[in-house]
């Protein structure tokens, strides 16, 4: 009996291991291949799993834990061929999904449900299993509960050293550790949940060797799927066409690129021209000055100060001068750094506009 405890205790940390460590491997999957807004979706779908699973525990209690002996093993190599296997059937039965096309083809949705319905099984198999210990050991409820934790975070931690291998091979490989928790619970069953799990290994073995490659969206930029915390992303940006709409003598004398950077808020703009007459540091920084408290007062800033970005933090105004780093380079190249905040200098611009049209619309 005590033997017995033991195994299952084991068993609880090595599938609470394997799903948390899974959820992981999803949302670095459709972080890579999709918009990395659906990465969340992972999480929607383990609670969805989880939640299936309680409700299928509360409706079915007496019959489950009648049969707990046979059913603890198989729903683990059920789990654990539907978690080794999520990525190769979901590309293979429903060809994936696209996230940039969800908006517009109808198609790609119902993908989308199709594999969200097939990653919610192994969530769900393997949430059934913890709250079918849960309900057969009550008595011994804390220790086991603390064998979960124990294994929710270890699969954290597996699923953070994992990112660094092949994203396709990371399922198959926690497979493996469903398999493990499922062999635990073997003594006791009948011979053909034996055979069951030596066709589980066999299939999770498969799975791992023959890893599908991700399909990447076609619009994806595989940069922004890199980590944000750590890296400097280069990336297209639409201000350089949007301005050239605007002033279409500029088409074809403009361009830009913007670098992602590790920061929460507050963007810098490093601007160069090139003039047809001469100029000096000091002219161009009066010229900005007298437009920063002239005409465009309260739209372009100008500022003497050493500040940085955090500085501009909620700063309204579109952008800021730093007059400090302005350059000029053999008398006619220039060179700007402009602070702004985005997101809150556009919203007042927006306002603004309302309010000018408003202005000019007929009154009643």
């Amino acid at each position: 009996m005590i033997g017995l405890c033991n195994r299952k205790h084991l068993s609880l940390a090595l599938v609470s291991a394997a799903l948390l460590a899974f959820q992981i491997a999803l949302l670095q999957i459709l972080a890579t291949s999709q918009w990395h807004h659906f990465a969340y979706l992972v999480i929607s779908i383990a609670l969805l799993g989880f939640g299936a699973a309680g409700t299928l525990l509360a409706l079915t209690r007496r019959w489950m834990t009648a049969r707990q002996a046979q059913l603890l093993p198989l729903l683990l190599c059920c789990c654990a061929v539907t978690l080794a296997g999520s990525l190769t059937m979901t590309q293979s039965l429903f060809g994936g999904f696209d996230s940039f096309l969800l908006f517009v083809d109808i198609g790609e949705v119902l993908k989308l449900a199709a594999v969200a319905l097939l990653l919610l099984l192994p969530f769900t198999c393997g949430a059934l299993t913890i709250g079918l210990i849960f309900t057969l050991e009550t008595e011994r409820i804390g220790s086991y509960y603390f064998a979960n934790m124990f294994g929710s975070g270890l699969g954290c931690l597996l699923g953070l050293a994992g990112l660094s291998l092949l994203p396709q091979q990371l399922p198959p490989c926690f497979g493996f550790l469903t398999l493990a928790a499922a062999a635990l619970l073997l003594p006791g069953s009948r011979p053909a949940t034996r055979v069951v799990l030596v066709v589980s290994l066999a299939l999770v073995t498969i799975f791992l060797v023959q890893a599908t490659e991700l399909e990447l969206s076609q619009y994806k930029d595989l940069r922004r799927a890199r980590a944000c915390g750590t890296s400097l992303i280069p990336t297209t940006t639409g201000s350089a066409t949007a301005i050239t709409e605007i002033f279409p003598e500029l088409k074809g004398r403009l361009n830009g690129i913007a670098i992602r950077v590790p920061l929460t808020n507050a963007s810098l703009t490093d601007c160069v021209f090139e003039l047809e007459q001469s100029v000096t540091v000091e002219q161009v920084n009066l010229a900005l000055q007298t437009a920063a408290t002239g005409r465009l007062n309260g739209i372009l800033g100008y500022e003497t100060k050493p500040l940085v970005s955090v500085d501009y933090t909620d700063d309204t105004r579109s952008s800021i001068v730093d007059a400090l780093s302005t350059m000029v380079i053999n008398g006619t190249q220039v060179k700007l750094l402009l602070w702004y905040d985005n997101e809150i200098g556009y919203v007042h611009r927006m306002v603004e506009l309302t309010e000018l049209v408003a202005r000019q619309l007929p009154s009643n």
